[in-house]
């Protein structure tokens, strides 16, 4: 029974130990208020549901609205070589960082599960007064659309998923929540990030995503990185991780979708294979699926003046 004790006693003190450990260990604020980096002047803010989030409008205000939703680590900068040339072909185009993402505020009280995106980007769509829009979401942007098109199909003019992480790709492990719901793990989390998520730990994990892994510069490495200069960036990350798990999204339900539907994909994707995309086209009647190749997930940058086109091609034969 001794040794029992012993035992139980140990466990408890390590327990102790490791819950009271990461509270000992100062975590000073990190970041500047986005509305202050040079990047904010691209764009504006606007009150979301509390959150202050930010956007780049381009484009003629009555002209069909396009709404660009990017994927997980993605920004406005993920749309940098299509805002311009869509605005110019006639749309209202509106790219928006997703919250945890970009300049948008991060928020500790802040689901980040897929339902919760999908109604945080209707929210914002009512907040610049949109009805409706023709969607466009890349990657886990495209888990957003999709749940779009079945909770909220009236807000919904055409759905364009650009290698949407759609079905059994767009869902994390489900105990990783639970773990990261508890106090000491959230704050050892947060304490793990800001030692290792640095702006070459973005170009790295960022540079499997292209077709080459060449194409990634410099620059563009730093773009990526721009939400670690953010107030509480650290908190976004621990967050997008532990609500990963609640955007699993059932797929078969878009079946019955009607709008005009283009799926966009590169055939050197590693991240969301060609097949996710193919599978969805076997199951959404009537969608167009455009491949290419030598490109991985990330076709909007790796191919943009092809993306442009066939994306505003689509659109016009679909009126």
């Amino acid at each position: 029974m001794k040794i029992v004790r012993r035992i139980l006693l140990v466990i408890v003190i390590v327990f102790a130990v490791f819950s009271l450990l990461p509270f000992l260990i100062p975590l000073p604020p990190v970041g500047a208020d986005a509305s202050t980096l040079p990047q904010a002047a691209d764009g504006s803010f606007v009150d979301v549901n509390g959150t202050d989030t930010f956007y780049i409008e381009r484009g003629p205000a009555d002209g069909p609205t396009m709404l660009l939703l990017h994927g997980f680590g993605g920004l406005t900068f993920s749309w940098r070589l299509n805002i311009d040339a869509l605005a110019e072909a006639g749309y209202r185009v509106i790219a928006f960082d997703r919250p945890p993402y970009g300049l948008t505020e991060k928020r500790a009280d802040m689901s980040l599960s897929r339902a919760a995106q999908t109604d945080f980007t209707v929210a914002f769509m009512d907040a610049l007064d949109i009805d409706s829009a023709i969607m466009v979401g890349h990657s886990a942007g495209g888990t957003v659309i999709a749940d779009m098109a079945l909770r909220y199909p009236e807000r919904v003019d055409a759905l364009v998923f650009v290698a949407g992480a759609v079905g059994s790709m767009s869902g994390g492990p489900p105990f990783v929540g639970t773990l990261l719901s508890f106090p000491p793990i959230t704050r050892w989390a947060q304490i793990i990030a800001r030692l290792a998520v640095t702006p070459d730990f973005f170009g790295n994990t960022l540079r499997s995503a292209y077709g080459s892994p060449d194409f990634m510069t410099p620059e563009m490495a730093a773009g990526y990185a721009t939400p670690l200069q953010v107030r509480d960036w650290d908190i976004g990350f621990v967050g997008i991780l532990r609500d990963s798990g609640g955007n699993a999204l059932d797929a078969s339900g878009l079946s019955a979708v009607t709008v005009p539907t283009l799926l966009i994909w590169g055939e050197n994707d590693t991240w969301v294979p060609l097949r996710v995309g193919e599978n969805l086209h076997s199951s959404m009647t009537g969608s167009t699926l455009i491949t290419y190749p030598n490109v991985g997930h990330l076709p909007q940058e790796e191919n943009p003046a092809q993306f442009n086109a066939d994306l505003i091609a689509f659109l016009a034969a679909s009126n």
